[in-house]
């Protein structure tokens, strides 16, 4: 067998890792950029366009290279394994990258398998489509860990990664006084995009808001939004936090999954 492209030493696709089976990779690119879909429309008597809309398209991952079998059986048994591993859909596709790894959320778009001259060596070519856009950590981190006993604060921290990130956000009402038909505000400090929320608060409420599935649970009962979901561009940023209580002393969290384009 021969070695792959210098640094790779793993690369799995549901758990199937193609280096520890002897496949020979020559080709791997996943740093290809997503395509950006911008929407936009004419200005009336005017030169130009207004960009209505912009979002990220979705991200290709080219892996090629060989498997030279002890035997011409022994390469198309292999063909059957690959064959068999790639007709699988939205499985974690795990990829090196700076020294560590990369998750996407893949499917195979084009799968070319070849036995030139019928011997034992097989070639193969494999396309997969990233639906995304871009990777996403298993792990969560943490970005908010802290207790206000302000009326107005903002709460400042660092996104990590390329990609917007929609945090989890939780917090736990451990004293309030002066709740009744009081209101919460949780937005982004800069563009100041979020939510108000507006009832009875007592101590011991929870209030979970989950950016990312575009869901908020009050004291666990899933509650429809008063406004947009805030969330963070890459770098450094900042949650701002207000309420019309007399006082009060509020447990904040937040945490969010980094993503990579």
């Amino acid at each position: 067998m021969g070695s792959s492209m210098a640094g790779i030493t793993s690369i799995t696709f549901d758990s199937f890792d193609f280096v520890a089976h002897g496949l020979v990779i020559t080709n791997f690119d996943h740093l290809t950029l997503p395509s950006r879909n911008n929407q936009l429309e004419t200005l009336a008597n005017e030169d130009g366009a207004l960009l209505v809309q912009s979002q990220l398209g979705t991200k290709p991952i080219i892996i090629e290279g060989y498997y030279t079998g002890s035997s011409v059986a022994d390469a198309q048994n292999m063909y059957d394994t690959l064959a068999q591993a790639l007709n699988r859909q939205q499985r974690p596709l795990i990829v090196p990258h700076a020294g560590a790894k990369r998750t996407y959320i893949a499917t195979p778009q084009n799968v070319i398998l070849k036995q030139p001259d019928g011997l034992n060596r097989l070639t193969f070519s494999f396309e997969f489509v990233v639906p995304k856009g871009s990777s996403i950590e298993s792990d969560r981190t943490t970005i908010i860990n802290t207790t206000n006993t302000l009326p107005v604060a903002t709460i400042p921290f660092t996104i990590l990664g390329s990609v917007t990130a929609r945090p989890l956000i939780t917090m736990t009402f451990n004293i309030i006084v002066g709740g009744t038909s009081k209101t919460v505000t949780i937005r982004n400090a800069k563009d100041f995009i979020g939510l108000t929320l507006q009832r009875t608060w007592l101590t011991g409420d929870t209030l979970s808001i989950d950016s990312a599935n575009f869901q908020i649970y009050i004291n666990g009962v899933l509650t429809v939004p008063s406004g947009r979901m805030p969330t963070w561009s890459p770098g450094t940023g900042s949650l701002y936090y207000g309420d019309t209580f007399t006082s009060r002393s509020v447990s904040i969290s937040a945490s969010y999954q980094q993503s990579n384009l």
